[in-house]
């Protein structure tokens, strides 16, 4: 290749590599409005082919949710052994509520009248209930009433109806399935902590 030949060339292609510096924002501007029409089309409800996998416009609290799940790392009592139960501390009315269990066993939400009492909570705030609460053994107990308040259990805030019951227990308040489902909670005793989506759609 001769000098003047050589010459000639490094010259086009550098003329090259400016023209595609220059007209780069744009080629990238056009690529990016063609994804977000695309986007907006298929959540109009564009049909997919079937069988095909779908990830456009997929929301990030969905993708969240679809990936709760508990490592070693989240073992909170280390590799020890144990049976406890799934106990935390609870605030309603910015009065803390020690011993609130998470109980996957059970259909209802539960409150002790001793923790009315500390609460200033009087019977008379109870709405009527016909619910009665069938124990281990077949026997049935009535609540004395139930009523909704607003719980918060670290960074979860919910509201949550409650049946108020007079005997003996070793928790203050029972949060049952219905606690549970309604917001999306996993608990689990082994690791012993909780895990949901929050409404920034990151797990907490």
């Amino acid at each position: 290749m001769s000098p003047q030949t050589r010459d000639s060339l490094i010259s086009k292609l550098q003329r090259l590599n400016l023209d595609v510096n220059k007209h780069a924002p744009q080629v990238l501007q056009t690529e990016m409005d063609y994804r977000v029409t695309k986007s907006k089309i298929s959540s109009k409800g564009e049909k997919k082919e079937a069988g095909g996998p779908c990830t456009e416009g997929l929301s990030v609290q969905k993708a969240a949710s679809a990936t709760i799940a508990f490592n070693k790392e989240d073992l909170l009592l280390g590799e020890t052994k144990h049976n406890r139960p799934l106990y935390f501390t609870g605030y309603i009315k910015e009065i803390p509520i020690h011993r609130v269990q998470i109980d996957l066993g059970s259909a209802l939400n539960l409150i002790s009248t001793s923790t009315l009492e500390e609460l200033g909570i009087p019977p008379s705030k109870l709405s009527h209930t016909s619910v009665s609460i069938f124990g281990y053994d077949g026997s049935a107990q009535r609540p004395i009433g139930k009523i909704r308040f607003r719980l918060q259990i670290g960074d979860l805030i919910s509201e949550v109806t409650v049946y108020a019951i007079k005997t003996s227990s070793c928790y203050n308040i029972l949060l049952g399935r219905p606690w549970i489902h309604e917001n999306g909670v996993v608990p689990s005793t082994l690791h012993q902590c909780i895990k949901f989506v929050g409404d920034d759609g990151l797990i907490h």
